[in-house]
């Protein structure tokens, strides 16, 4: 090579590790979008990869750049240094906020902790979602190394309790891919008996005679993410985020509910319709997936009425759930009986009434009717 690509590659990170602070930066400082992150992490992964190869074969040529490189990002993000880990190889450990390991027993050979003032006692579990974010190998070294007693119902409740805290301040700095990993790490938890999310039924008039344990992973998100955005939206954090801000974390929280329509779907074209019929293991019955539409449903409107402005993915996504719900219902007429269709016509319309905006409101309730 002509000229050295480390200063590039420590420019690029400098504007990656701005890009932490998108929604409090001041006027007169460099603004680094979401959606710019996501081109920097690609592009600085890429030059990893390349550069990477390069220093594999002649170790001893690249020794001062690297070391160079390696100390100039140490006064970046401490997550920058993780997207250099294709350049980095075996030279040095990953070094991570020394909260971290207080709730993750990570290979000492491996990880290492250091101090920061921004991260207490108290912010493993914040440590350890960014850490989630980052890749999925990462992710998977810290669901595997997560140190829970499952035999403890208070450990589990503590923890339970401290992630939905750690995934409120992690939300709206996620790029989609990001918050991706972290919804697909959420679920695993679920999966795994060890995030415990219990199901109330606020949004039932009648209580339902149905199977809903193949629909635990999606209900327990919806209603996770809906705890998540009462938190956000509660006096304790306002005026926390930009109007931008919020706007970027509805457009993930409908990623997210999108996500589970898609598995919905899934699950009900594995079952027999209609409901009521014998179906295989794994299936899904018409009138349970129907049940579930209408809790996510109700669960979307919850936090668009909560959320500042005019939250218009949310609006689009309660659409979706609305014409998914019409499209299952009239391709199979017999998974719910006149009156069970018409009280839920009521419900939907009494749900869509606390809307401010009488545009969006009238859209949905006309579409409800059908």
């Amino acid at each position: 090579m002509d000229c050295s690509p480390f200063p590039l590659l420590y420019c690029l990170c400098q504007l990656l590790s701005e890009s932490c602070r998108c929604w409090g930066v001041a006027s007169e400082a460099v603004h680094v979008s979401m959606e710019a992150k996501e081109l920097l992490t690609s592009v600085i992964g890429t030059l990893s990869e390349v550069m990477g190869k390069e220093v594999a074969v002649a170790p001893s040529g690249w020794s001062r750049a690297l070391f160079w490189l390696y100390h100039k990002v140490e006064a970046l993000d401490w997550t920058v240094r993780f997207h250099l880990k294709a350049l980095w190889g075996d030279h040095f450990k990953n070094e991570v906020p020394s909260s971290l390991l207080d709730v993750c027993d990570l290979p000492e050979q491996e990880w290492s902790g250091m101090k920061l003032s921004q991260y207490g006692q108290g912010t493993g579990l914040l440590a350890w979602l960014e850490c989630c974010t980052l890749s999925e190998p990462v992710q998977k070294m810290m669901l595997d190394h997560l140190c829970l007693d499952l035999g403890s119902p208070d450990s589990v409740g503590m923890f339970s309790k401290g992630l939905l805290v750690a995934l409120s301040q992690t939300l709206a700095w996620c790029t989609v891919g990001e918050w991706a990993r972290v919804v697909q790490a959420v679920k695993r938890l679920l999966s795994s008996g060890r995030l415990h999310v219990p199901y109330s039924l606020e949004y039932v008039d009648f209580l339902p005679l149905l199977d809903l344990r193949a629909f635990t992973c999606e209900l327990r998100l919806s209603v996770l993410l809906l705890r998540v955005f009462q938190l956000l939206c509660g006096s304790s954090c306002a005026d926390w985020l930009p109007p931008p801000g919020w706007a970027h974390a509805g457009r993930l929280y409908a990623s997210s509910i999108r996500g589970a329509l898609d598995s919905l779907e899934a699950k009900a074209q594995a079952g027999t319709w209609p409901s009521g019929e014998p179906r295989p293991a794994g299936g899904a019955g018409s009138q349970e997936v129907l049940f579930v539409l209408t809790q996510l449903f109700c669960h979307v409107m919850h936090v668009h009425v909560m959320m500042p402005g005019q939250a218009e993915p949310l609006f689009l996504c309660a659409l979706e759930i609305l014409t998914l719900y019409e499209t299952l219902q009239a391709a199979h007429p017999k998974a719910s009986s006149s009156s069970e269709s018409e009280n839920t016509r009521h419900f939907l319309k009494t749900i869509t009434d606390n809307l401010d905006n009488d545009h969006m409101k009238s859209v949905l309730q006309q579409i409800a009717q059908l």
